[in-house]
């Protein structure tokens, strides 16, 4: 629950105020983990006149200031382009794209951290988030600023040509419309399935429960995982390698938090968990002396 929503008094309050301005100082002391719902009160407070009565002044008004801009910077120690900024954010995906993007999208925007999300709310639509998030995902904030540029550059000439061609396409000026990621991104490789129903709910299931243990949101990562999982528990019967077998043993023990006891039912040999074996007999040995 955000801070907001925890607030029951009246928006644009006293006591409402209080509450916010408050949260607002502790968040922006550690603003990366917390920017997000600091982008959040930002678009709250700006858009919030004293006592939520439409006719009257912004909020910060009765709180001494001129305007939101100068609450930020004097009260919290945002610069204006920084608060701007992070209102950008908020506004972006929680008023632009409200309705377009599930919870999932939304975690996955978050994690990406405030310095690439306030670039990457130039270019990214509904239609475009999942194909943006991925690469944000796969660079660091200079190389994504690059990929930024050029698909704003392709996508202003591609207005110049219809432009020229005497387009009769009626978009909407008051929508917003995204640029996609250039073509030729050499760094990745997309790879694409057809799915059933039932194997895409199997998919996402390992997806979820990989993201859990590997606590990233990146999906080409944790498919990564997943595969090297497969990889390494399922090929231990290659006859060049008799023992591979042992690492499938072992990695099933982490699992379980067990320790097991292999034996051959043709000789009836131990083949792993000898020492485990060991220990049994050490306890029960003590447990007699006793």
């Amino acid at each position: 629950m955000s801070s907001l929503a925890a607030v029951a008094e009246l928006p644009g309050s006293e006591s409402w105020g209080n509450k916010i301005r408050k949260r607002a100082r502790s968040l922006v002391k550690s603003i990366n983990q917390g920017y997000m719902e600091l982008a959040e009160i930002l678009h709250t407070v700006w858009a919030t006149p004293i006592n939520g009565e439409a006719h009257n002044a912004c909020v910060t008004v009765a709180w001494g200031y001129e305007n939101y801009v100068e609450w930020a910077e004097e009260e919290l120690g945002l610069h204006k382009r920084k608060a701007e900024r992070l209102k950008a954010i908020w506004h972006h995906l929680h008023v632009t794209l409200e309705g377009k993007l599930d919870r999932r999208t939304k975690k996955r925007i978050v994690a990406l951290g405030w310095t690439k999300v306030r670039e990457l709310i130039r270019v990214m639509d509904a239609d475009n988030a999942e194909q943006w998030i991925e690469v944000a995902e796969n660079l660091n904030y200079n190389e994504l600023c690059e990929v930024i540029r050029r698909a704003l550059e392709d996508q202003e000439k591609e207005d110049q040509a219809k432009a020229v061609g005497g387009s009769d396409d009626d978009d909407d000026d008051e929508d917003f419309k995204g640029a996609d990621p250039p073509d030729d991104l050499d760094r990745f490789k997309e790879v694409s399935f057809l799915l059933s129903p039932e194997q895409k709910a199997n998919v996402e299931l390992a997806l979820e429960r990989a993201e859990q243990l590997a606590s990233s949101p990146k999906r080409g990562h944790l498919l990564d995982l997943i595969c090297t999982d497969f990889i390494s528990t399922n090929d231990f019967r290659k006859a060049d390698d008799p023992h591979r077998h042992l690492i499938f043993l072992a990695k099933f023990e982490r699992l379980l938090g067990k320790r097991l006891v292999v034996v051959d039912p043709e000789n009836w040999v131990i083949e792993y968990g000898m020492d485990a074996l060991s220990k049994v007999a050490e306890n029960m040995k003590e447990d007699d002396d006793g």
